[in-house]
């Protein structure tokens, strides 16, 4: 019997990543070749409401606030935790990101460009 010692919880994959089950298996290899991994401080922001983003980000640990700001008042809409993704909308749509997105704890995430996500797309 032959057991593999490889870890795979950090792999860009429909299991650890249920939102990307839907692509191909060279696809998910594709968008592993391409994503850097960042480790995040706490209380660091990732994406600012109303700036453009230009990447992907999925969460392998740790936990982000989402929040937006109306005038003066600053309101917390949820929070992002491991094996979600976020910052896809301002790609998809090519506007700027509409919450801010903020680490609350360290975090390792895998950042993706969003010209590499447009190869899949058109393919």
């Amino acid at each position: 019997m032959h057991t593999s010692s490889e870890d795979t919880s950090h792999r860009i994959d429909g299991k650890n990543f249920p939102l990307l089950a839907i692509l191909y298996p060279d696809e998910l290899h594709y968008l592993q070749s391409v994503a850097t991994t960042l480790a995040i401080a706490p209380d660091v922001s990732v994406i600012q409401e109303g700036h453009t983003n230009q990447y992907l980000y999925l969460v392998q640990s740790g936990v982000l606030r989402v929040s937006k700001q109306h005038d003066d008042f600053v309101f917390e809409i949820g929070s992002i935790t491991p094996g979600e993704l976020f910052g896809e909308a301002s790609i998809l749509y090519n506007t700027p990101a509409a919450a801010n997105v903020r680490s609350v704890e360290p975090c390792a995430l895998y950042q993706i460009e969003a010209s590499h996500l447009q190869e899949i797309i058109q393919t």
